[in-house]
């Protein structure tokens, strides 16, 4: 009797213990969120910086937690900076935020379309719990002005020169210095 009771406790102190960490791995609560694009909008050929910041990373049930960005049209990862990044969970500064801000550097296609362009990234976590996908929406417009200068007066004389410039883009300008 006293084995059957010592087997008993055995296996509820292994389901306990099995369901706590269920409950200790379900715990780990990521979060990404887009906090700075520049420029914005995007432009068609060029660059654009982004930042985003991954909320979570503190709670060390996350184990290592990595990002990769997808690089479908028409987003490609700069050169400089690498697609996928990986931090240790649980590491943090006291008294401060602790959060992970990721910053990267996208090229923008030449042949982009104008308007919302979503980008997905996917996070993951060595505890479990799969490939989490999030998509950011990043606005793309062709905002380009181009203009052509010509002279319009000179006077030797007066030691005056008088320039004429003509907006050829298909954008307005606000300013121009």
């Amino acid at each position: 009797m006293n084995r059957k009771k010592r087997e008993l406790r055995f296996l509820i102190f292994l389901v306990s213990f099995i369901i706590s960490m269920s409950f200790a791995n379900a715990a780990c609560n990521l979060d990404i969120s887009l906090i700075n694009q520049d420029p914005y909008p995007a432009m068609p050929g060029e660059t654009v910086k982004l930042v985003f910041q991954v909320t979570g990373v503190e709670d060390v049930n996350c184990g290592e937690v990595s990002y990769k960005i997808l690089e479908e049209f028409p987003f490609s990862v700069d050169p400089s900076i690498s697609s996928t990044e990986s931090i240790y969970s649980g590491t943090y500064v006291r008294r401060y935020q602790s959060f992970w801000l990721i910053p990267v550097v996208l090229r923008i296609d030449k042949n982009a379309k104008e308007g919302i362009n979503p980008l997905e990234i996917l996070i993951t976590r060595s505890s479990g719990g799969g490939e989490i996908s999030y998509s950011f929406d990043i606005e793309i417009e062709d905002v380009a002005a181009d203009f052509e200068i010509s002279v319009r007066d000179y006077s030797k004389t007066k030691g005056t020169l008088t320039l004429e410039i003509l907006n050829i883009g298909q954008n307005d300008v606000e300013a121009l210095s």
